[in-house]
Formats: structure tokens, sequence, C-alpha cells
């Protein structure tokens, strides 16, 4: 994800992800990436098929639709 200002952010808490250690990752932690895993385990996050419309509810589970891009 990247904030407005163009720093990359973690996908779960939203640091900031700088310098060359966050250069190939989503995250800014270990505790984040299994929180991730976790969301995806327990299907809180879903890939919409083809032709399947976004509801509010989905968008609010995967966080998307909150004005973040991602």
């Amino acid at each position: 994800m990247v904030s407005g200002e163009g720093i990359r952010r973690c996908v779960v808490c939203h640091a900031p992800l700088e310098g060359e250690r966050y250069a190939r990752t989503s995250f800014c932690s270990n505790r984040c990436r299994k929180i991730d895993l976790a969301r995806w385990l327990n299907e809180e996050y879903r890939i919409r098929e083809e032709g399947e419309n976004a509801t509010e509810s989905d968008e609010e589970a995967s966080g998307f639709g909150q004005g973040d891009e991602q």
C-alpha cells in the first residue's frame, strides 16, 4: 500500500515501510505477517469471482474501499 505522500505502509497496521529492510515485503513485522495469514485462513479475505460485484460488507472486511490505495 502506498499512502498519499508516496510512503509504502504495512498492509495490516499501516506503519511506514522505509529503508532497504522493507524493500520486498508488505509487512512491518512477523506479527503483522501472521495477522494477515490468519485473516486469509479464517476466510476474512476473499477473491471475487469474475462478474461478482463488491458489496460494502466485503470492502469493510478486506480493508479496501476505505480511501486506501491498495
